[in-house]
Parts: C-alpha cells; sequence; structure tokens
C-alpha cells in the first residue's frame, strides 16, 4: 500500500485532475478524514472515494515527479521478488533514489511488470527486463502514460548483482531514466590492464574504490554515471547468471521468451 504524505491536486489548464488511489491501491494518510483545498475561493472536498485516476495525468514528466514526490517513502516498499521460470530473483531497493524506489513501487502496485520479459541478455555485462513484444504490455504503457524520470545519484557502482535503469542515449544529455526497463548487471571481473583500457577507451576516470571493485567483485564500470543504479540482488544471483547464459538473437533477445511477474514483499 503507497501513501501519499498528504491531499494534493494537479491543475492542468483549466481543469484539476486528482489522482487516482483506487487504480493503484494508494491511499492517503488520516483517509478517515476528508481533506479540503482552497484557492481563490475555490474549494474542493477530497475524499479516498472521489478520487479519480486520470492515465494522461503522467502525460507529463513534472506531473509525474509531483506524483512521486508525494509519496511517504517510508511506507514504500524496499524489497520485491522477481519470479521467473528459472527461480525467483529477490531484490532490494535503495532510498537515495527516492524518484526511482516510488516509481518502482507505482508500476508494481499497477500490476505493470507481470508478464513482461527479460528481454535482453548480455553474457558477462546485463540482462534486462521490463519490456515485451505482447500488444498487451503496449496497451498497460498507454494507459499509464509516458514519462521519465531524472538521473539520481547514488553512492553505488555497476558492479555484478546491482540493479539500473534502462535509459534512451538519442537526446538525453540529462541521463533521464525510462520508467519501465530495468537491469542487472552480470558483468565480469577486470585487472588493473584492462579498467586502464577501459579507462581510455570511454575517456572515463575510476576512482580507487571502483578500482577495487570491479577487480574483485566484476561489473560494467564503462556504465558508472550514465545510468541511476537503484538497487542490488539480495538473493537468487545464480538465476540471473542462468538467464544470461540462455541462446539469443542478434539483438540479445532470448529464443525463448522469459516471462516475469514483480510482487513487493511487504
Amino acid at each position: 500500500m503507497i501513501k501519499i504524505k498528504s491531499a494534493f491536486l494537479f491543475r492542468l489548464g483549466s481543469c484539476y485532475l486528482f489522482l487516482s488511489l483506487s487504480a493503484c491501491n494508494i491511499e492517503l494518510e488520516n483517509a478517515n478524514a476528508s481533506h479540503s483545498y482552497n484557492k481563490e475561493n475555490e474549494s474542493e472536498s477530497i475524499s479516498q472515494e472521489a478520487i479519480k485516476y486520470s492515465p494522461k495525468l503522467l502525460e507529463d514528466n513534472k506531473a509525474a515527479i509531483r506524483l512521486f514526490e508525494s509519496f511517504d517513502i517510508d511506507t514504500l516498499a524496499t524489497q520485491f521478488v522477481i519470479s521467473t521460470g528459472f527461480g525467483d530473483i529477490t531484490i532490494e531497493l535503495f532510498k537515495e533514489t527516492p524518484l526511482h524506489l516510488s516509481n518502482f513501487n507505482y508500476l508494481t502496485e499497477l500490476k505493470y511488470f507481470d508478464d513482461t520479459y527479460f528481454y535482453r541478455v548480455s553474457p558477462e555485462h546485463v540482462i534486462q527486463a521490463g519490456n515485451s513484444d505482447d500488444y498487451n504490455i503496449l496497451t498497460k504503457r498507454k494507459k499509464i502514460g509516458s514519462y521519465k524520470i531524472p538521473y539520481e545519484e547514488s553512492s553505488h557502482y555497476h558492479q555484478s548483482g546491482n540493479i539500473a535503469m534502462a535509459r534512451s542515449y538519442k537526446k538525453n544529455e540529462l541521463k533521464r531514466s525510462e520508467p519501465f526497463e530495468f537491469y542487472i548487471v552480470i558483468g565480469k571481473k577486470y585487472n588493473i590492464a584492462q579498467l586502464e583500457l577501459m579507462e581510455q577507451k570511454y575517456e572515463i576516470k575510476l576512482n580507487d574504490t571502483q578500482k577495487s571493485i570491479y577487480q574483485e567483485i566484476g561489473g560494467s564500470p564503462h556504465l558508472d554515471g550514465e545510468h541511476t543504479v537503484i538497487g542490488r540482488v539480495i538473493k537468487g544471483m545464480d538465476v540471473a547468471y542462468a538467464i544470461s547464459k540462455v541462446r539469443a538473437d542478434s539483438g540479445e533477445w532470448p529464443l525463448d521468451n522469459i516471462k516475469i511477474k514483480i510482487q513487493a514483499i511487504k
């Protein structure tokens, strides 16, 4: 159950649109009480039953951000189970990337991820999920809306087992995340000479902590600073490794679809 800090209202043009609570199992704090909004002699009585969902609300990036900023982060789930035909992967998301944590909770409540796929497998690199060639998934996206999430700094790197958000590199200097797609880092270990070559190739500078991580744990160091790292695998990394080794076509799409379902651990 997602709780909202307080009743709030978006004004688009001359119309007021209320956030849906019923559509995604979201509730207001102090839901017993009615909340009222007053401005320029206008007033609206807001009750949990009266608030209606408008998918078009999230057609605007600013509206989506306001929505996620309204969530009470202390009530959000931070652990989730990704169920696959290969077994379960349990993940933990970081509170230091609150917009991404809110988005993941929101989409999980809407059951968006259910029946999407691990649709990209790149050995020794990443496995990526949250998309599908099923028309029903496209319909889900249209109903939820089109928006992107601002890049959020975190203290975590692209070490093996960490989770980050996919993004477009085209006309996206601000590194905004796609809301629907995430990946688990598989990666590999590098020696110091390989890391130095990677620094030259990608014109990056790895600090001592990064160099230690990629020598001892492994990962995909060239992705650091390019994508928001949102969490880590806490159980089932063997499942992730198994998925990374399945046969795929030239576009890294598995020859056999790998469906997923995601459930929050309350």
